[in-house]
């Protein structure tokens, strides 16, 4: 499980809010895409109106994370979280993963995190047929 919390902490009309959620990157991955409105996503979580008074002033606010599961231990550091690094390092696993399943097809059964030299000659390959996609 690839998770962190996040949560931001406000008072709005003397009245203080922490609302919160648990980031579950496994559930969030669309084709390779990661939501990063977080701000929307806590509100939605929260039942708070993304058209309010009190979701403007939760977005004055800075996101606090914690509590990091999986990859995102490797990017969290005094309760700092390297968002956009995470992405791209979580991004490469799932593709790694799919190389992986095609290794195994093709090889049987072999882990590329053991072969290090096949796993980078695969993701290569992968990237010169994206590059000429384009």
């Amino acid at each position: 499980m690839n998770s962190i919390d996040i949560c931001v902490e406000f008072s709005f009309k003397g009245e203080s809010f922490n609302p919160s959620l648990t980031l579950d990157f496994d559930q969030l991955q669309v084709d390779g895409q990661v939501s990063l409105d977080l701000y929307q996503m806590i509100a939605k979580a929260n039942h708070i109106d993304t058209y309010s008074y009190l979701y403007e002033v939760m977005q004055a606010n800075e996101i606090l994370f914690s509590h990091p599961k999986g990859l995102t231990k490797s990017f969290f550091n005094n309760g700092q979280f390297e968002f956009e690094a995470f992405i791209a390092a979580y991004q490469e696993q799932l593709l790694v993963n799919k190389l992986e399943q095609i290794a195994i097809e093709e090889l049987g059964n072999l882990k590329l995190s053991d072969n290090k030299p096949l796993q980078r000659s695969l993701l290569r390959a992968y990237r010169l047929g994206e590059q000429e996609k384009q």
